[in-house]
């Protein structure tokens, strides 16, 4: 374990800064902060009911920013670093290639934390200037937006191992996150198009089911969410079963 896991940290140590000092991590942190910001107009609006317009508004931007940093970190985590040819003075170190993805797939969860992170203070200072204090189950509802990013995040390093850009990358993952929140509807749909056990409800069923991970649609309806624990083992299955995917393709490319 030790031999998988220190490589690993050591190199999602310095990816963790490399994407903190990326432009596009700020530029993605500034837009955060100037919509969630914005949100106090639809608070307003909403008058009587202005605390969940608040939190609805800002927890949906958080997530959508999120997915955006995400997406676009982890489809060229591996890319970029082939293009600079930084990759080859990695792997001329004693860094297993197996290290090596985990630690770059972890240095996207960590930057995802701390993004979400930075734009719940402001988006809690927002609240509270408002009057309204943010309790646990926000803050759980922060938790399973990220557990959703992480699990995305994991789905396209596996398409990056295989898409022909990281544009393409990218657009697989956003579709796979729309197709995830329709998760029970699209397999219904390609049982009735192709029956019962077809191929085509096989696939539909390989779309993860992002709608486990809602709990912020459920801060008014108490239960309407999965337990944490069978969240995180979903996620945790596609975590393992995305990096294995990942890592197969990985050790076959010549670097």
């Amino acid at each position: 374990m030790k031999a998988l896991f220190s490589p690993a940290l050591r190199v999602a140590s310095h990816s963790l800064r490399l994407h903190l000092r990326d432009r596009f991590f700020g530029l993605f942190l500034l837009f955060s902060l100037l919509l969630i910001y914005s949100s106090l107009l639809v608070g307003v609006m909403a008058v009587y009911q202005e605390r969940r317009a608040l939190v609805d508004f800002g927890l949906a931007l958080m997530e959508l920013m999120g997915l955006a940093f995400c997406v676009y970190a982890s489809a060229t985590a591996v890319s970029s670093e082939v293009e600079t040819k930084t990759i080859y003075l990695v792997f001329s170190r004693p860094v297993p290639r197996h290290s090596y993805l985990l630690g770059k797939m972890l240095a996207v969860f960590g930057a995802a934390a701390l993004l979400l992170a930075a734009t719940a203070v402001m988006h809690s200072s927002l609240l509270l200037l408002r009057g309204h204090s943010p309790d646990g189950l926000y803050f759980a509802a922060l938790g399973y937006s990220w557990l959703k990013l992480t699990l995305i995040s994991s789905l396209v390093f596996a398409v990056s191992m295989f898409a022909t850009s990281s544009l393409s990358a990218m657009v697989i993952g956003f579709i796979l996150w729309m197709l995830g929140h329709f998760a029970p509807e699209t397999v219904f749909m390609a049982a009735r198009a192709g029956g019962e056990g077809s191929a085509l409800e096989f696939l539909a069923r390989l779309i993860p089911n992002l709608q486990l991970f809602n709990f912020k649609d459920a801060l008014d309806v108490p239960g309407a969410a999965a337990p944490p624990a069978l969240a995180l083992a979903y996620a945790a299955a596609w975590w393992a079963g995305s990096y294995g995917f990942a890592w197969a393709l990985l050790r076959r490319k010549e670097f």
